[in-house]
C-alpha cells in the first residue's frame, strides 16, 4: 500500500477498495485480523494513515478498519502497543489542530477513543499508559496551577 501515490485520484480510489477488501475478509472469517495485524505491515501502515493531518475517505475508512481489528482481538491490541499505539492514539484523540467543521470528523473520533480504551482494558497496556502518560500529564497540570 507504501507503493500507492494517493496525490493520483485512481490510486486513492485503489487504497479505498484495498481496504474495503481488508474489512470483507475480516467480517466474514474474524480469524483473519489476527493474521492481518500479526503477519503483515498492516498496521504500521494504519496508524500512519490515521495520523494524517488531511481528512478524506481513505483515512476515514483507515481508521474504521483500525477500529474493527482492534475490537475482537487481545493480541491485536498487544501488537498495536508494541508498535506505539497508544502514545498515536492519545495524540490523535487530543483532536489540535484537526477542524471540528469536517462532517465526519466526529465518527472517527468516536472510533479513536475506542480503540484507546480498547487498549488499556490490557492489563500490561494500562501499566504502560500508567508509567508513561501519566507523570508528564500531571507535570504539567501541577505547572498550570502552581
Amino acid at each position: 500500500m507504501k507503493r500507492f501515490n494517493e496525490a493520483e485520484e485512481s490510486d486513492r480510489q485503489g487504497i479505498f477498495h484495498a481496504l474495503a477488501i481488508f474489512e470483507n475478509f475480516v467480517g466474514s472469517k474474524p480469524p483473519l485480523a489476527e493474521r492481518l495485524v500479526l503477519k503483515t505491515k498492516l498496521l504500521p501502515w494504519l496508524l500512519n494513515r490515521a495520523q494524517f493531518k488531511t481528512h478524506d475517505e481513505n483515512r476515514g475508512y483507515a481508521t474504521e478498519l483500525l477500529s474493527i481489528l482492534l475490537q475482537g482481538s487481545h493480541l491485536n491490541r498487544l501488537e498495536l502497543g508494541k508498535n506505539d499505539g497508544v502514545e498515536i492514539l492519545l495524540n490523535i484523540t487530543s483532536v489540535r489542530g484537526y477542524p471540528k467543521y469536517l462532517s465526519n470528523f466526529s465518527h472517527i473520533h468516536s472510533n479513536f477513543v475506542d480503540e484507546t480504551l480498547s487498549m488499556l482494558t490490557r492489563l500490561s497496556l494500562w501499566r504502560t499508559f500508567l508509567i508513561r502518560y501519566v507523570p508528564p500529564l500531571l507535570r504539567r497540570r501541577s505547572k498550570i496551577y502552581f
